[in-house]
């Protein structure tokens, strides 16, 4: 990765030419002063007063006072010359607030308040800065695009830090930039409007190891909204995909190690919610609605799906060929138009502790024989029957699960339902913040601890 370079700007100071060093060998009769231009100390030209345009060889000093410092030439100039050292800001330039030729000036920003120091060239255009001096993040604002700061972080050493302004909403004519280092990119809801970026494109790629994406709202992506293609240990989460025609997250050819949550919301995913084929990922705590295929799919080994709402997709959970180990737990599948899960191929998995109603065809269909174990589940409403090819399971409940209004999509559990306290302890914390796994004396069967 590179480096940014300054660049430093040579300003023209009125009828004088450009600002720099000139070479003075003698003093024209016709245009000295009344006062010696030659210093009794040194022997050397200086500039000892104000009205003389004339400056001596070699004269670093203020035309206001010729002590030798590193200042400006002219103390009225609105920018400080190429060797200003001594004053670290221009007070007097609005239109940037910053001194862009002066790598240690510092100053308040004119646009965005923040006190920053000037390292680049863009503070020439708007006062904004790429790198924010307080918190060393990329900063996504008028002056700066997000492809333009993912592209500045894959080109800088290091870990970097993206953050999105508020105000800001990214509309793409092409894909963004693939993230090809470490970089976490902190948004504020913006949206990201992918309508234009291209047919059948992916919006945002990935191929590097602990990227951190979060508090973005995509929005019609014509591919995948985000691809992990290599590398590991990222995490997406806290994040809305609305209306893509494919994935809202699909992990393929990377490492694996990936989490897909918490707090992701899929809605009008014309094909799946979220897809991996890594090893290894996690899917957590993600709400996926209406999905025109499947909520959640893996086709990986040592899959955990834990803590998910999928309502109305076709199967809401898949497992496909090599999802080996897949725990399925405390998950609440409703409205499937197929089944809640399906377990195809050669895949094997545990499945525990979930609600899953409402499925037009079964609520757990095993093609293969691949559920090992089945227990503490709630069936209800399944069309087609409850399983198919393995049993209910042990302590399963087959009731109504009374969800505080499934018509208006709330599913929280009403304090009289039969799932409250009916699941198996597992080890796991579904409590959030609050102390303790779990409420009451065990856990709760579906995604929602109730309190």
């Amino acid at each position: 990765m590179n480096p940014l370079h300054l660049v430093i700007a040579i300003i023209p100071l009125w009828g004088c030419g450009w600002i720099g060093y000139e070479s003075v060998d003698h003093c024209p009769n016709s245009e000295c002063d009344t006062t010696s231009d030659v210093d009794t100390a040194t022997g050397s030209y200086t500039e000892p007063d104000t009205t003389d345009s004339q400056r001596a060889a070699g004269d670093t000093a203020s035309d206001t006072a010729d002590t030798g410092a590193a200042t400006d030439f002219d103390g009225t100039d609105s920018a400080s010359s190429m060797s200003d050292t001594g004053t670290p800001t221009d007070s007097s330039d609005t239109g940037t607030g910053l001194d862009t030729s002066d790598t240690s000036d510092t100053a308040t920003d004119s646009v965005s308040g923040d006190t920053e120091t000037d390292t680049d060239t863009a503070d020439s255009d708007s006062g904004f800065e790429p790198v924010d001096s307080d918190t060393g993040d990329y900063r996504v604002d008028s002056a700066m695009t997000l492809a333009d700061a993912i592209i500045a972080a894959n080109t800088t050493p290091g870990a970097q830090v993206i953050t999105v302004d508020p105000s800001v909403s990214v509309t793409l004519t092409a894909p963004l930039p693939d993230i090809t280092d470490t970089v976490t990119i902190i948004g504020a809801g913006n949206t990201i409007d992918c309508t234009d970026a291209g047919n059948n494109k992916n919006c945002l790629t990935i191929k590097a190891d602990n990227v951190l994406i979060t508090n973005l709202d995509f929005f019609a992506c014509p591919g995948r909204s985000i691809q992990i293609s290599a590398g590991s240990g990222t995490q997406v989460r806290d994040c809305t995909f609305r209306d893509s025609v494919d994935a809202a997250i699909h992990c393929i050819l990377a490492t694996g190690n990936n989490i897909m949550g918490p707090g992701n919301v899929v809605t009008g995913v014309t094909d799946r919610g979220i897809v991996t084929y890594c090893d290894g990922d996690q899917m957590l705590q993600n709400t996926v609605y209406a999905t025109g295929g499947y909520g959640l799919l893996s086709s990986a080994a040592n899959v955990k799906i834990i803590g998910n709402l999928v309502v109305g997709a076709a199967d809401a959970v898949y497992l496909g060929n090599g999802a080996d180990a897949t725990a399925i737990w405390h998950n609440t599948l409703v409205k499937s138009s197929t089944n809640g899960i399906l377990v195809s191929a050669s895949a094997t998995c545990d499945i525990w502790n979930n609600i899953i109603a409402w499925s037009t065809v079964r609520g757990i269909g095993d093609n293969f024989g691949g559920v090992l174990s089945n227990n503490n589940n709630l069936f209800f409403n399944n069309t087609g029957g409850d399983t198919f090819t393995c049993s209910p399971g042990a302590q399963a409940v087959q009731a109504d699960p009374l969800f505080v209004d499934e018509g208006t999509d709330n599913y929280q559990l009403q304090t009289t339902s039969l799932a409250i306290d009916a699941g198996a302890d597992l080890g796991i914390d579904v409590n959030g913040a609050s102390p303790d796994f779990f409420f009451g004396s065990a856990p709760d069967i579906g995604y929602l601890e109730t309190r």
